[in-house]
């Protein structure tokens, strides 16, 4: 059952014969859509194109995706297709990176990472280097956008989990910040029951002022004449235009101009658009734009430059620091500007590509594979020997089961590939090979 005052505000804010269409949808069963990797994978079996993402497809059916290993290989993740709209910001996007010369991009709360995975694809339609960093302010979930990040295989990206208030002092770095903002869940009442329940008019009040709180926390953190996206799965306009109205009050903001959007940002409705309930608009910082300006201490911390060269890697696109015992490769494009990140902050999960672990001995050291390479653009082709697994022996290598690879197979550590797309590594030690799956450091 749906709440009545739910009910009664729908009816209110669409009409009699709307609102009864929605409610209707409410009680059918959701569609199923993925978002293909921009890279890895072209087409899905049994798919048709989502509206509103040129890398989005609607499944006839729900598969299995914890056993199907183009999953975890990265090569899509599982989206709601009405969250794919922010790729109509992309417009707005491109025009910034063109004046700039490239977009440093805050995803503010973003786990689990459909908009992170979503605006690394974005980015590479966009001019100049790019950047992201994945916010989530709560540590498990935190956990689960690294994770997630670390399969979209992109190293210009950044995780941290902090409050708002804390990024909000990088004052004006930002060009763009996506803010998916924690909401009474209306849009949700299809897919989750509990949602219902869990809905009151008190819940949406206490969710407006929060999503305030956070806009105005955040605000410092973007540069004049940048972009704001403003995003919740819920209906009600409280939560919704009232929020960006109030930012245009009390923030130094304008709205701004979404391509075929109204002014003050578009409901999706379930029955009316594919997917969930969503709502999307965006704001314009006010004011002149002054580049954000880094000094010496901000490249020059904990992570110092790894001098010795690491063949698993290209050095003409990457450069790779040292951080205790974990070498990482960041973009040569983006590297000051992520370094400047990691230096200023605390609680950073994840930053770049995390290549190797140095393992020291008496007489040297030796570089131990991470996981999240095999993974990564930042993988040198030919950089391993590989071993190309049918579908049951790739399951079975996720289910970390032990691996028996063919006769001939070097010694040493040998890449594993799925349908052409890395997977993991393995250790074949002659005997016997390690399973190496997810075996980060």
């Amino acid at each position: 059952m749906l709440p009545e005052a739910f009910r009664s505000s729908i009816i209110s804010q669409l009409g009699p014969q709307k609102a009864e269409s929605l409610f209707r949808v409410l009680d059918t069963e959701p569609p199923v859509s993925i978002r293909l990797h921009h890279s890895k994978l072209s087409e899905f079996p049994g798919s048709r194109p989502a509206p509103f993402s040129r890398y989005g497809r609607i499944l006839s059916a729900r598969p299995q995706f914890k056993d199907d290993p183009l999953f975890h290989a990265g090569a899509y993740y599982v989206q709601e297709a009405s969250s794919m709209t922010l790729e109509s910001l992309l417009p707005l996007f491109q025009e910034i990176s063109h004046k700039r010369g490239g977009l440093k991009v805050l995803d503010l709360c973003a786990a689990p990472g459909g908009k992170s995975t979503h605006l690394l694809s974005l980015l590479g339609l966009c001019e100049g280097p790019g950047l992201l960093l994945s916010n989530e302010v709560v540590r498990s979930r935190a956990a689960i956008l690294a994770d997630n990040i670390a399969k979209w295989g992109c190293s210009n990206s950044i995780v941290t989990s902090l409050d708002p208030s804390v990024l909000g002092r990088l004052e004006g770095f930002f060009d763009v910040i996506v803010v998916d903002a924690p909401c009474s869940g209306e849009g949700m009442f299809r897919k989750d029951h509990n949602a219902r329940n869990e809905w009151s008019e008190d819940n949406v009040a206490l969710c407006a002022a929060r999503q305030k709180r956070i806009l105005a926390d955040i605000w410092p953190a973007l540069s004049a004449g940048g972009i704001l996206a403003y995003s919740t799965c819920t209906f009600n306009s409280l939560e919704n235009e009232d929020n960006l109205l109030w930012a245009c009050s009390n923030l130094g903001a304008s709205l701004a101009d979404i391509p075929g959007s109204p002014e003050t940002g578009r409901h999706y409705y379930p029955g009316e658009d594919c997917g969930e309930g969503f709502f999307l608009g965006a704001l314009v910082k006010d004011g002149e734009y002054r580049p954000f300006r880094t000094g010496e201490k901000d490249t020059k911390g904990s992570l110092k430059p790894f001098k010795d060269k690491i063949d698993w890697v290209n050095s003409e696109d990457f450069v790779l620091y040292r951080k205790g015992n974990l070498v990482k490769a960041y973009p040569k494009t983006a590297a000051n500007a992520m370094l400047c990140l990691e230096n200023r902050l605390n609680n950073v999960l994840s930053a770049g590509t995390a290549v190797a672990q140095v393992i020291e001995g008496a007489r040297g050291y030796v570089l131990v594979p991470d996981a999240d390479l095999a993974l990564s653009e930042a993988l040198k082709p030919a950089a391993f020997p590989t071993v190309a697994l049918d579908t049951e022996q790739a399951r079975g290598f996720i289910s970390r089961e032990p691996l028996i690879l063919p006769s001939g197979t070097p010694k040493g550590y040998v890449l594993l590939t799925y349908s052409g797309l890395p997977l993991g590594f393995a250790k074949n030690i002659g005997t016997r090979a390690n399973n190496l799956w997810k075996t980060r450091l």
